[in-house]
This record gives structure tokens, sequence and C-alpha cells, in this order.
């Protein structure tokens, strides 16, 4: 039961590449940031436009597990990747860390990109940070890619609780190093499989427990509809039930939801190819 839960909380990367005719050039991409709540928080962004596809890593993670989509996807659009606050080249917040301040954190980061609005990819409990967005700002959103996360709470709160308490102790390192190999698919190779773990393991301890507790927060819960279009990408695993299925389909009638074999948690990381494809088709035919 731990695995499946620490399945959902992940990860992000940086760099592929894209047969498009007029694909930007790569040292168009830009490493930039901006000031939120006392610190800084850090993006990259690659292309022109006032929209654009936001990239959200997940638990632990940062931008640059967006490696095989950012700027892959070039040519479909503007593409800015983000490392939430604490995450990353990002600073932490000086208040605590929920999904109302990671939701903030993201608008920070369009105003300062001078993006309108965006289509938010996030992946593990990165979907819990672009469903607080949709929900504060659905002004600004254009759609949502969810990606191996889930719309609502999986798990009871006093369990998550439980799970969060070894990263407080002084061992917390081996214990997220317990979780990180957890997630891990048989398709990554050794040096990525060494890469992932290493960056995880680079979060500070006080945003492992936070970011952990914030992506079980109640209102995950909330039943509040999905009014913009919606691909839910799952590898297969025990938790996407065909109640979960018909969960989210009801929570987001206009809802692509596709569930891949072969793949684990972080399949835009094990299939790139296939996983672009899929935003790929999404982009085109919804937007």
């Amino acid at each position: 039961m731990r695995h499946l839960f620490v399945s959902l909380l992940a990860l992000p990367l940086l760099f592929a590449c894209s047969s498009a005719p007029d694909r930007p050039e790569p040292d168009q991409l830009l490493l930039r940031s901006v000031e939120f709540e006392g610190g800084r928080v850090a993006y990259e962004d690659f292309g022109r436009g006032d929209e654009a596809l936001l990239f959200v890593h997940g638990w632990a993670c940062d931008m640059t597990f967006w490696r095989y989509q950012v700027p892959a996807l070039s040519y479909l659009t503007r593409l800015i990747a983000v490392d939430l606050p604490g995450h990353g080249r990002s600073d932490p917040p000086l208040g605590e860390l929920d999904m109302d301040t990671l939701a903030r954190s993201l608008v920070a980061v369009l105003d300062h990109a001078g993006v309108e609005k965006a289509l938010l990819v996030g992946h593990s409990n990165g979907t819990q940070v672009v469903r607080a967005f949709q929900r504060r700002f659905p002004e600004r959103t254009r759609g949502l890619v969810t990606v191996d996360g889930a719309l609502k709470n999986l798990f009871p709160q006093e369990q998550v609780e439980a799970m969060a308490a070894p990263l407080r102790g002084e061992n917390y390192l081996d214990v997220a190093s317990g979780f990180v190999r957890g997630m891990l698919g048989s398709r990554l190779d050794e040096s990525l499989r060494s890469e992932v773990e290493e960056r995880m393991l680079q979060t500070p301890q006080e945003i492992m427990v936070a970011s952990l507790l914030a992506a079980s927060a109640p209102e995950n819960d909330s039943q509040d509809p999905i009014e913009v279009p919606l691909l839910a990408i799952h590898a297969r695993a025990p938790f996407w039930t065909e109640e979960y299925e018909a969960y989210v389909r009801d929570l987001a009638p206009d809802c692509d939801y596709v569930v891949l074999d072969g793949v684990g948690h972080f399949l835009m990381l094990e299939d790139p190819e296939g996983f672009n494809e899929l935003i790929d088709r999404f982009v085109r035919e919804r937007f």
C-alpha cells in the first residue's frame, strides 16, 4: 500500500528532439525567475506568445524532469516549465506551502512571462497543483493534462500523516530514498534512475513533508466541475479503477481518459515519444 501511495507523488525533466520544421532553436530556451512571497520562483521559457503549455512537476522534483517535452513540443506552442516554491532552483515560500500558495506561484510565473492563458500539465501530485490553479483562476486555464495523478484523495488523511512522520526524522533521506525507488519504473536506464533519485533527494526536508501533506488536503476532494478540456493519462495500476474513471468523467465531461500498458509512474521519461504523441493529439484536436 505504501508504494501505491508513494507512486502518486513524483517528478519531471528537459530536452529532446522534434522533427517539426518550425521548431525554435534551443538557444531560445531561457532560465528566468520571478519574485514571489519573499523569494524567487525559477522557470524555463521557450518560445513566444500569450498562451503556453505550462509543465508542473510532482513531489520532490523539479522542472528538469520534463526534459523530453521541453523543448521537443515547441512546434505546438510556447512552453514553460517551473520549479515550484522550495524545489529545484526556487526559494521556499515564507508562509505555508499549501495548494493555494502553489497555485499563486504559477500565476506569478505566467504574469512575469506575459502569458494570459495556459494549458497546464501536472505530473503526480502536480495534478493537485494544476487542479488548484484551475479552481482559483479559471479565466487563465485553457485546459488540463493530468499525468498519473489523482483528482481526489485516494488515501485517508491519517494514513498520509503516518507516511509523513518518518520524513520528519533524522534519517529522512533514507526514508525518501525508499519512496523514490518505489516509484521508479523498470524501463528507466540505470543512469537516469540514479539522476532521478539524486535530484529528488536534494529537496529540503521541510518541503518534502509540506508538499506531501498539501497533496492530501481535504479540498482535493471538492467535486466542483472541470469545465475545460481534460486529458487524463495513467500508467496501468490497481488504483486507476473503473470507479475512478467514472468519477473523472463525471467531474470533467470534456475528458479524454487514457491508461497505458508497459510504462510506470514516470511515463513521460519512460516512453517520451508515446507521451508526446498524446499531448500533440490533444492540443491539435482541442485547441
